[in-house]
């Protein structure tokens, strides 16, 4: 019976599946249940660009999100940052196999606008493949982001993902959503993380996200994080930093449909300053 329930509600989620937003594909952003969208700790191409604003120095990263633990749901990443009158941040993104697949390329832009306000943009380039039907589609989409910081511990940010809800090939075919967050984060540096967050996607769907990070040593983290909506689930992690490489290790628990995983490497180029 069990099992019967499980497979009408993959099949259910079947277009959420396939409608790759690679929005889980940092470790970080899997562990905190997505709750980064203040999380000046990570910055991967796919999040609220004005964190760039927060970015000290260049770095590059990879990341491999392995969705279910099904291969054919896995996603790969590639990732960088660079300050040129502000901070840039480029990203590669692939998803899927080859009978069907996702890939994206991001340009993202974010600077300092007042002390207490950061702003950024993103454009991105995506293409969809399906072979059955040799098909290849293209879209370009954008988002723009900010982070409001009343005070030195707190921030709210603001991330709107394809507001114009455009999609591939003809007008509102393979349609892709258009996604709203909006989050609340109280942080101290070198020791904890705490923020909520809510999502929309077209404006409809919500969901809330709860995200905890606490700084055990220096050098190594621990992560948990904890979704309730039309995506359920629990999620945890942690990040180890030695020297300027970082590491971090994201699990999600879905309430039916299982364990998703995620593994991030980044390198900067300057000294953490954790």
């Amino acid at each position: 019976m069990r099992n019967g329930i499980c497979i009408l509600l993959f099949l259910f989620f079947l277009p959420q599946l396939f409608g790759q937003s690679f929005s889980g594909n940092h470790a970080a952003a899997l562990a905190f249940s997505g709750t980064d969208i203040s999380y000046s700790g990570a910055w991967y191409g796919q999040n609220n660009p004005s964190l760039l604003a927060q970015v000290n120095g260049t770095s590059i990263g990879y990341s491999y999100y392995n969705r279910y633990l099904i291969p054919a749901l896995g996603s790969h990443s590639i990732y960088g940052t660079f300050p040129l009158f502000g901070n840039w941040g480029c990203s590669v993104n692939y998803f899927g196999t080859k009978a069907y697949n996702e890939s994206s390329f991001t340009v993202s832009y974010g600077r300092k606008i007042f002390h207490w306000l950061d702003a950024g943009i993103t454009m991105r380039s995506q293409r969809m493949s399906m072979e059955a039907i040799a098909e290849e589609s293209y879209t370009i989409a954008g988002d723009i982001g900010i982070i409001i910081k009343p005070t030195e511990s707190i921030s709210a940010g603001i991330h709107l993902v394809n507001p114009n809800s455009s999609g591939y090939g003809n007008p509102g075919k393979d349609h892709l959503p258009a996604e709203l967050s909006i989050g609340l984060a109280w942080s101290e540096k070198e020791d904890f993380y705490l923020a909520a967050e809510f999502h929309w996607v077209d404006y409809s769907d919500v969901s809330l996200s709860l995200g905890a990070e606490y700084w055990i040593l220096r050098s190594l983290a621990l992560r948990a994080g904890l979704k309730t909506g039309t995506i359920t689930g629990y999620s945890y992690g942690l990040a180890y930093i030695f020297y300027k490489l970082t590491l971090s290790l994201g699990f999600e628990q879905h309430t039916c449909l299982g364990m998703s995983s995620a593994i991030t490497l980044y390198y900067k180029f300057s000294a953490h300053e954790n």
